[in-house]
């Protein structure tokens, strides 16, 4: 688990669009807890935006 602050830090060094979500149900690896599907479905709605313009 991190502080919400690390993502500001993240987000701050990238140029690209940045989308967070919090995993309020998870622990360490959240890929692998109780909200493994919000990730999933985030980041394929993440990549549809991303690359709607290529």
């Amino acid at each position: 688990m991190v502080a919400p602050v690390n993502s500001d830090l993240l987000a701050e060094s990238v140029t690209g669009s940045v989308e967070r979500i919090l995993c309020e149900r998870s622990y360490h690896v959240a890929t692998m807890d109780y909200d493994k599907d919000l990730i999933v479905q985030a980041t394929i709605d993440f990549i549809a935006k991303v690359t709607a313009d290529i």
